[in-house]
């Protein structure tokens, strides 16, 4: 290989490096950035409370609690309402423009946990699972018949499903209406089995005798596909809009606000994800505007470099840590040299001193448990420690005030720490104090 292309491979290796650190420098810089707007926004939480928490609502109570925040209405009309159809039930073809003097009741009329309804126009079903409860056959199809009786058609009825969990699954026998579905209760009804909430399509391998078949086959049947497409079952994105709805109420309304905000964190404790929402909303909107991001998949491959980056930065720093607890040992040992020059060490990994056949000092930590800082230990030379010397361990530590429990094993005992110099100081001179360092 010539001079030539020598030069051009250190110049490559230099260029290569210096574009790293480039990286790296842009990411402690942004780090810091992150840290300074967290430490000080507002919306740190410093005490937790959710008074719905302690009330521990049933599930007809969280319907009421819906009910009252989509009646909110101003000036502008019924805007939670209307934000809320233009969410979720806009893509299903609902004109929100439509909403003027809306009927909105939680807990009557047929058992619809919440019906939205304005006479002519459109009717809103809101089936609450928020506490799991599962769904009795032919639940949904009930309510939609009641719906219908009232003179509504099959294309102004929207259906919402408020599950507790993600994967909600949704049998058969929920959509479809038996003729007795008027029965005084789901057991009375022919096509239960099991319990009251199944039916036999929810088995279809089920083989039916003709008069089964018979009573099966006068079911309203594909009530699913008719609907399909104007149902939504909302999870987490309901209390994310729950949380952007709230700053679109004027201030003064600190009671309506201070109401959705604990809905909304209610609701991320039933699903297990709470955290402070509108903070993890801040901490993404200052991401995208430091990264510069948009919805491109030119802006997610960015994305996915930059997550790339900020790894390789980790690692850097976990690498520079490692080395730090080298350089502590050697600063260590030549703090202490001057008060113990008995001191021996190996550089940039331990020093101690020898006592009664034990090594009382600091090791370097490589990968420890304790984000690789240095350990303070005593480690015996011989292998398995004698009770002798179990004994004089202990009254050196425990005279020490330190409370770690000394064992009989060849580690007697350690601790990671970056107050090593301080540790073994104190050591030495209870030690000498006992007569033990000579």
């Amino acid at each position: 290989m010539n001079r030539e292309v020598i030069a051009q491979c250190i110049n490559l290796s230099e260029s290569w490096f210096s574009h790293r650190c480039s990286y790296l420098w842009k990411g402690i810089a942004l780090s810091d950035e992150f840290k300074e707007m967290i430490q000080s926004c507002e919306l740190r939480p410093l005490f937790y409370m959710n008074l719905i928490d302690l009330l521990n609502p049933k599930e007809p109570l969280t319907s009421k609690m819906l009910e009252r925040i989509l009646s909110y209405n101003n000036k502008e009309g019924y805007v939670i309402l209307q934000s809320f159809c233009h969410r979720f039930l806009g893509a299903s073809g609902f004109d929100c423009r439509i909403i003027s003097e809306p009927e909105i009741i939680a807990e009557r009329n047929g058992h619809i946990d919440i019906r939205i309804t304005e006479e002519g126009k459109f009717a809103i079903i809101i089936e609450n699972k928020l506490k799991g409860a599962d769904f009795q056959r032919n639940q949904i199809a009930k309510y939609i018949q009641t719906i219908k009786e009232e003179g509504f058609e099959n294309e102004q009825i929207y259906i919402v499903i408020l599950p507790q969990y993600q994967n909600i699954r949704i049998r058969p026998s929920v959509w479809r209406l038996p003729p007795d579905y008027k029965s005084a209760t789901n057991a009375d009804r022919k096509c239960g089995i099991h319990d009251d909430k199944l039916c036999w399509c929810d088995f279809p391998d089920i083989k039916l005798t003709k008069d089964e078949v018979k009573h099966c086959d006068t079911c309203v049947t594909h009530w699913y596909k008719e609907f399909a497409d104007r149902t939504q079952i909302l999870h987490q994105d309901f209390t994310t809009w729950l949380i952007d709805i709230e700053d679109t109420i004027p201030r003064r309304e600190l009671n309506v606000r201070s109401a959705i905000l604990q809905f909304a964190d209610y609701l991320n404790g039933l699903y297990n994800t709470r955290i402070d929402q509108k903070l993890n909303k801040m901490i993404t909107d200052f991401l995208r505007d430091k990264l510069e991001l948009g919805n491109s998949i030119s802006d997610w491959k960015k994305l996915n470099n930059k997550i790339a980056e900020i790894q390789e930065l980790e690692e850097g720093l976990r690498t520079l840590r490692m080395e730090m607890s080298s350089d502590l040992i050697d600063l260590w040992h030549e703090n202490l040299l001057k008060k113990w020059p008995m001191l021996r060490n190996e550089p940039r990994k331990s020093f101690g001193i020898l006592i009664q056949g034990m090594w009382f000092g600091c090791w370097w930590a490589e990968e420890s448990d304790d984000k690789d800082s240095p350990i303070w230990g005593v480690y015996c030379d011989s292998g398995t420690p004698t009770s002798r010397q179990v004994k004089i361990a202990q009254k050196i530590i425990y005279k020490s005030g330190l409370s770690n429990v000394v064992d009989e094993d060849q580690w007697m005992t350690y601790s990671n720490t970056i107050k090593g110099e301080q540790i073994v100081d104190r050591l030495y001179s209870i030690a000498e104090e006992l007569g033990y360092l000579k």
